[in-house]
């Protein structure tokens, strides 16, 4: 189970080439990962219900970060995609999966009194909290 908690983002390319945007990241503060299948139910003629699944484990994954101004400023290119891809470790998959993803519900807060303590290399901690939908 090495890398559970390895996260990657990075922006759309194509197959064989680099992203242009491309980050790792450890150990969010808190993540909740909700998967639901995608159905449409109808009645037919004779009057039963019938439903089409026309996709199944669609996932949104809530995150929350505590982290550097330099950080927020890479949460908020993600947040200007249209999507991207989030690559992390599925526990059911045993192994990493990549999903094209766009990042909603954004929210950020300075820590208070926090950019006191070393304003040589951030302006502050903040909390970073958002949801990734998957396409």
């Amino acid at each position: 189970m090495a890398g559970m908690n390895v996260m990657e983002f990075s922006s759309p390319h194509a197959e064989g080439e680099q992203p242009e945007l491309k980050y790792t990241i450890l150990f969010p503060t808190s993540m909740t990962r909700n998967s639901n299948n995608v159905e449409q139910s109808m009645v037919t003629e004779d009057g039963h219900t019938k439903v089409i699944v026309s996709r199944m484990d669609k996932q949104s994954i809530s995150m929350a970060f505590t982290c550097s101004s330099a950080w927020v400023k890479k949460f908020k290119q993600f947040r200007m995609m249209q999507y991207f891809l989030f690559k992390a470790y599925d526990p059911i998959e045993e192994g990493d999966q990549t999903r094209e993803v766009r990042m909603t519900n954004y929210s950020e807060s300075l820590i208070k009194n926090s950019h006191t303590v070393d304003s040589t290399v951030s302006q502050g901690l903040w909390n970073v909290s958002f949801t990734l939908e998957e396409l």
